[in-house]
């Protein structure tokens, strides 16, 4: 490490005239560290991480709980006035979907309310479920086709 001196340069110093000279001065600190403090600090940010990415994923899942309290979450997301009315088609839609992926029934069905509600992106879809984008646009084909089938008599 590299520090900065200064001082007063007394060769060049003479009654009213003094030059400050500045010069580089060695300065290092030194650390003890041992494999096993390395060891125990990466283990630590590991655990971290992985706390970190845990909380990540709770707060991008759409839960049936995080609409359960609030209807204007579910209104902006679906575009229905209350969990109610988005509980009972869930309920109605429910028997017809086979579930193959890691989501829950109810988060297909959000996947697929939330894309033709808001048309984001496939890619930001699979971002927010924790997907593959060949597994939203999968989702989306097969519960978009149950949806039609079931729900095409209320139109």
């Amino acid at each position: 490490m590299v520090g900065v001196a200064c001082g007063t340069d007394s060769s060049v110093a003479s009654g009213t005239d003094s030059r400050v000279v500045m010069s580089t001065v060695e300065a290092s600190t030194q650390t003890k560290l041992t494999s096993q403090m390395i060891d125990d600090s990466a283990k630590a940010y590991k655990e971290q991480i992985q706390d970190m990415k845990s909380e990540m994923s709770e707060n991008h899942q759409f839960d049936e709980k995080i609409f359960e309290s609030n209807d204007e979450l579910v209104k902006f997301y679906t575009g229905l006035p209350s969990y109610k009315v988005l509980k009972i088609i869930f309920d109605f839609c429910a028997p017809q979907v086979k579930r193959s992926t890691k989501l829950t029934q109810f988060q297909e069905m959000m996947l697929t309310v939330v894309k033709l509600r808001l048309n984001p992106p496939h890619k930001d879809l699979a971002y927010r479920f924790d997907l593959s984008v060949a597994s939203v646009t999968r989702i989306f084909a097969e519960s978009l086709s149950i949806m039609d089938v079931r729900l095409s008599f209320f139109i």
